[in-house]
């Protein structure tokens, strides 16, 4: 199995669960998170010191 191939099966078994997602959207943490939520993925933010994210 090559590496790409290795990739697309771990982005396709959902839901991921996704460390780092700051609640500020102006930071890379919650854009990441935003554009794959956007693009229909299931991600489940992780931030030890927030109670919601982005809804």
């Amino acid at each position: 199995m090559g590496k790409l191939q290795q990739i697309q099966d771990f982005i396709a078994s959902e839901p991921i669960a996704m460390a780092g997602v700051s609640r500020d959207p102006k930071k890379f943490g919650f854009a990441a998170f935003r554009e794959l939520k956007e693009k229909g993925m299931n991600i489940i933010p992780v931030n030890p010191y927030a109670t919601e994210i982005h809804g």
